[in-house]
């Protein structure tokens, strides 16, 4: 595998997960203003709170609802939520009417499982 990546091929998840990220600071403006339930996405958006003091760097969690969760990006001052698809669909239990996040892309790899979901939050 690692031979292959070396020769220029990159595994499809990986893929997904530099596209979603790019698109995630692309809609956001800064790594800064995004955050993920993916600590590897935020090392691919070279999230600066990744390597900073312990206790600086902080994942949204998967189980959240949405309510928790846009409290989360808005009290660190984010407009984005990246949502790794690697439970069974965290993103069906977030859009709704009552729901401040809002899904603008979803990235979806070859293999099961392998989706990433970009949202926004509604000002």
């Amino acid at each position: 595998r690692i031979t292959r990546e070396l020769q220029g091929h990159v595994p499809p998840q990986r893929s997904i997960a530099v596209a979603a990220a790019t698109a995630a600071v692309r809609v956001a403006g800064s790594p800064e203003r995004v955050l993920t339930t993916n600590p590897a996405l935020s090392f691919y958006m070279d999230d600066p709170r990744l390597f900073g003091p312990p206790g600086h760097y902080a994942p949204l969690w998967p189980e959240d609802d949405c309510a928790r969760a846009a409290r989360d990006l808005k009290r660190k001052g984010a407009t984005v939520a990246l949502l790794d698809g690697d439970e069974p669909s965290p993103w069906d239990r977030w859009p709704g009417h009552d729901c401040a996040l809002t899904l603008k892309r979803r990235f979806q790899g070859p293999g099961e499982g392998e989706t990433i979901c970009l949202f926004v939050l509604s000002s």
